[in-house]
């Protein structure tokens, strides 16, 4: 499984450029990955800008051996003001409305992008689904990566998974990415991580990991199991009203 970061063929930083960059999946770009992996047993998912029914999402393509498996458009996006920065996705951007956990040879994979990380069903709903391996494609600048490999080792104690953090790295316009790639085991531990912080640099983070490891702490940990859908019911009716 080789992951890439969130708009790794363009950038983050272009706004409206996006309406201009966005491309309809399948693509030149997947084709050309497709190929690559053809007659392999890889799976490959990166960050772009999708163009579909006449709107732009931020996007991840997954794709297998075989091609194109699914598409995972952002659910959340930010819009914000920080002291340092403002946040403006929903300008450039439609929310996806699919939450899809993707069938893989070796199990379930879950996808998220960047701020989908903050809401936690996302990461539960891939985990009931029989997720043992979710991933967050991120472009996270200044101190975040340190907030969201804490959420990363958060995201896989509560759901009983591997997790994996991938971000950018490098300046575009008047940002610069600061890295903090990571893998997260069950319980937490990060047991690989790349360079974080200003002086973050481009790298493979690479790690075999056993996801039966995850299977059998799931059968000895009643989390998943002890979920209550009456108590997720309240939540929904809670948000609805908010």
């Amino acid at each position: 499984m080789i992951a890439f970061a969130e708009f790794i063929l363009t950038g983050a930083q272009f706004k409206r450029e996006f309406f201009k960059l966005a491309e309809a999946i399948p693509c030149p770009a997947t084709k050309t990955v497709s190929d690559k992996i053809k007659g392999t047993e890889m799976y490959v998912t990166f960050g772009m800008p999708e163009l579909r029914n006449g709107f732009v999402y931020n996007s991840a393509s997954f794709l297998a051996p075989q091609g194109l498996v699914g598409i995972w458009r952002k659910l959340f996006l930010p819009t914000l003001t920080t002291n340092t920065s403002v946040c403006d996705e929903s300008m450039w951007f439609r929310k996806g409305n699919v939450l899809e956990t993707f069938d893989t040879s070796f199990g379930k994979l879950g996808i998220e992008i960047c701020y989908d990380f903050w809401f936690s069903e996302t990461a539960r709903t891939h985990a009931l689904r029989g997720a043992m391996l979710i991933l967050n494609l991120s472009a996270a600048r200044g101190t975040i990566p340190e907030n969201f490999q804490l959420l990363s080792r958060v995201r896989a104690m509560e759901n009983i998974c591997w997790f994996g953090y991938i971000n950018c790295v490098g300046a575009q316009a008047n940002w610069r990415y600061t890295g903090g790639t990571c893998i997260v085991d069950q319980p937490g531990d990060i047991v690989k991580s790349a360079s974080i912080g200003e002086d973050a640099k481009e790298e493979i983070v690479e790690h075999a990991i056993n996801l039966d490891t995850a299977v059998q702490t799931r059968l000895g940990q009643a989390i998943l199991r002890d979920v209550r859908t009456d108590i997720l019911r309240q939540a929904a009716e809670a948000a609805e009203k908010n």
